[in-house]
């Protein structure tokens, strides 16, 4: 199968067709997962990806194929993937020896004040490329932390970065897990749509113990953009979108003069009070008074308020009213920039946990305030720029208007695809 369609997109729900052949790798077939032949109705599929013969002549396509009936359940793929992993790691000599090793990369890097960068480019989404330091603001490092995701089911995390104490918990940073190749991974996939910090997967598969070094530790965690030379990524970097816009690298020629952006965020009215309530919480730990700006926008007093809500609503696409038909709230903060002092980056990481936390939002991006959002049915901001000396105008893919779809919805949906429970826990 050649094409299916993409259950999820800022189009609405079985609305986009992708060809197996525009996949690159099976991090981004679980970063767009869940797939379906052919429009609502259909039968899940999955991803596989292309096989190449020694000489490095294809033998076999990327293609879709249908999803084993064994592992129709997500949520119960969920607990039983992070069972048999953990099975594996307590039992496995070279995950505890790569753990400990890298934590002890990380440690060090920490102590001497080294950053740990890391870099990819989605071209799907962006013209630019992602860019961090996984240890910007970070005071301690931490082996074996249990995360509690909105789908309620925690899972250990092998290696995770920690900030300052906010509310009494440190600030997750970033994270790091060590693994085994798989074809298709359920965990990966909803562990995707949770985590509001960068995550560095590791690939330790056919590895011996010889193998694992310090050497070999201090140089796997800069390979995230770079492929093993038997052709094998041994590294990959998870970002969810809500995150993009905290680690574009965009050119000075937008950056300087755009240095506000929004967030706008449709769900329902209690929920929005709740987000409303926690950002001001940390606006105020913060001390910020023109770093951050909330407003709850609410159109259902007239047809004038209604305006902006309309507005609002065709940036973050199809379905809007079903999160919430008459209001939204809109977060307004200084952009974020690597080479800036951390409070405003640190900011955006907050944000980013308050909004996944509950998994019930709808959340759209503004690159900056008021941008004007010139053609409705493109998913992605596209900056235009006139160079009066050269007097030259060029085009330039930002970010997509849509950053994340309701984690509560998708178990909905996974669950009439028959591959969840009907009602998924979500704290």
């Amino acid at each position: 199968m050649d094409e299916a369609t993409v259950v999820f997109s800022r189009q609405g729900l079985f609305k986009q067709r992708i060809g197996a052949r525009t996949i690159t790798s099976r991090e981004d077939a679980r970063h767009l997962w869940p797939f379906v032949s052919d429009g609502e109705g259909s039968e899940v599929v999955t991803w596989v990806r292309p096989s190449f013969a020694d000489d490095g002549r294809l033998i076999r396509r990327s293609c879709f194929k249908r999803l084993p009936k064994a592992r129709v359940d997500m949520t119960s793929v969920l607990e039983t993937e992070e069972g048999q992993r953990r099975n594996w790691s307590s039992e496995s000599p070279e995950h505890q020896r790569a753990k400990q090793l890298i934590a002890g990369e990380l440690r060090k890097r920490l102590k001497d004040g080294e950053p740990l960068w890391w870099a990819f480019k989605d071209t799907r989404v962006s013209d630019f490329s992602m860019r961090g330091n996984l240890l910007r603001c970070a005071e301690q490092v931490k082996e074996e932390q249990k995360v509690v995701t909105a789908f309620g089911h925690p899972f250990i995390l092998d290696v995770a970065v920690l900030g300052e104490r906010y509310q009494g918990r440190p600030v997750r940073l970033g994270g790091i897990e060590i693994e085994r190749t798989h074809e298709f991974e359920g965990r990966k996939v909803l562990l995707g749509r949770a985590l509001a910090f960068p995550l560095i997967s590791v690939d330790i598969s056919d590895m011996t113990l010889s193998q694992i070094t310090p050497e070999w530790a201090r140089s796997i965690l800069e390979l995230t953009t770079l492929d093993h030379e038997d052709g094998r990524r041994r590294s990959y970097i998870y970002l969810h979108d809500v995150l993009y816009p905290v680690f574009i690298q965009l050119p000075t020629l937008l950056r300087s003069v755009k240095d506000r952006h929004q967030y706008l965020v449709f769900a329902p009215d209690d929920e929005l009070a709740g987000f409303l309530k926690a950002l001001e919480q940390m606006k105020d730990w913060f001390r910020f008074s023109s770093e951050m700006s909330l407003m709850r926008v609410n159109g259902s007093k007239n047809a004038q308020a209604r305006k902006p809500v309309l507005t609002a609503a065709g940036i973050v696409g199809a379905d809007w009213e079903q999160y919430n038909d008459h209001q939204f709230l809109r977060i307004t903060l200084d952009r974020p920039c690597v080479a800036e002092g951390g409070r405003v980056w640190l900011c955006h990481m907050l944000l980013a946990r308050i909004l996944l936390r509950h998994g019930r939002a709808l959340i759209g991006y503004q690159y900056m305030n008021n941008a004007y959002n010139h053609n409705p049915d493109d998913d992605l901001w596209v900056h235009v720029h006139y160079d009066a000396g050269a007097k030259v105008t060029t085009k330039h893919r930002i970010l997509p208007k849509r950053l994340g779809d309701s984690l509560e919805r998708m178990m909905s949906v996974l669950a009439a695809l028959g591959l969840a429970k009907p009602h998924a826990k979500v704290d």
